[in-house]
């Protein structure tokens, strides 16, 4: 759906589905005010359009496959809407378009026939999955590549975003020992997140980075800020999260989980700005955006009595103990 930009009128709201369960987990809006929907659907009748990579569901009965749409910029007709994925569970978490309007998309696989592939950064496993970065053509008609990554364990790709050379830049979570860290980056001990950039012509890896402590994190969102710098928020429980000497708060305040944003150079080497969010309950960031002045916007939810700033909207907490508020904060840069 869309909205007035003073929330005032619904400019539109649609449905979009088949007769099973689907779920968007991204969405896009370009210049020109085209709609582009990504996620995942079971169903075997989700709206497609013709000439697209593929028309019916390529997984067998019981599969999850992944799914791109793109809305007329009145969200009254499909531009192109497409499947994607293989024989196996697939499912798209995230992606961003790029200046010739084709897609890059990245998410979780459990198929070896992909479409796009077989150029690989990792060995793919059918338990549970790898992450994967693939290139959709303007047109959704095929794929220019396609790029997994992982280890002998778990691995997805939440979000994907571009840098100004065309360099495309996801993040995610690994659950494996093995995965491919490269030299020179950050840290190359594997924790629960990493951040990787890959050649958007080729799909090629050019640099891959840990992220974290010795407890769980998520990566939930990155950005791309005025100067290609890399922004990554999400959540953690490790107290020993690396944070930088400017941070806002250096330490974690909940033994059940606080935000953390952190911003990493272009070629993932160096760690530039690293901080903790939270009170003293669990939160998480769910978005964030950056800012032509650099200045970096966050939001999601918190059980907890944040930090809040003079005249703010709202100034305290307001559900009961154990519910969810959400909230919006901005850092600088």
């Amino acid at each position: 759906c869309r909205f007035s930009g003073d929330g005032s009128t619904l400019e539109f709201a649609t449905y979009l589905g088949g007769t099973n369960g689907e779920i968007c987990r991204d969405v896009i809006v370009a210049d020109d005010g085209r709609v582009t929907l990504i996620g995942w659907t079971g169903a075997d009748d989700y709206p497609t359009t013709p000439g697209v990579l593929a028309t019916s569901p390529p997984g067998g009965f019981g599969d999850t496959n992944g799914v791109v749409s793109r809305l007329s910029p009145d969200g009254s007709s499909l531009v192109f809407s497409t499947y994607f994925g293989g024989s196996g569970h697939d499912a798209l978490l995230g992606g961003c378009i790029a200046p010739d309007n084709s897609m890059f998309i990245g998410g979780e696989t459990m198929s070896l026939d992909l479409p796009g592939l077989p150029q690989s950064g990792g060995s793919l496993g059918f338990e549970p999955g790898d992450a994967f970065v693939s290139r959709l053509l303007p047109d959704a008609s095929g794929v220019a590549f396609t790029t997994i990554i992982g280890g002998s364990m778990e691995e997805w790709i939440r979000t994907v975003a571009l840098l100004s050379d065309g360099r495309v830049v996801s993040a995610g979570n690994t659950l494996s020992p093995d995965f491919p860290y490269t030299p020179g980056a950050f840290e190359t001990t594997t924790k629960s997140c990493f951040v990787a950039t890959f050649d958007g012509e080729t799909g090629a890896l050019l640099a891959s980075t840990a992220l974290g402590g010795a407890g769980s994190e998520q990566i939930l969102d990155l950005a791309i800020d005025p100067f290609d710098r890399i922004v990554v928020g999400g959540s953690t429980l490790s107290e020993d999260f690396p944070v930088t000497s400017d941070a806002y708060q250096t330490q974690l305040a909940s033994s059940v989980g606080d935000c953390f944003l952190s911003c990493f150079d272009p070629s993932l080497s160096t760690l530039l700005h690293s901080t903790y969010f939270g009170g003293v309950q669990s939160e998480d960031i769910r978005s964030l955006h950056v800012a032509s002045s650099g200045l970096v916007t966050v939001g999601g939810w918190t059980r907890s009595t944040l930090p809040v700033t003079p005249g703010a909207f709202d100034t305290s907490f307001n559900g009961p103990s154990g519910a969810y508020d959400a909230y919006v904060a901005r850092f600088d840069r």
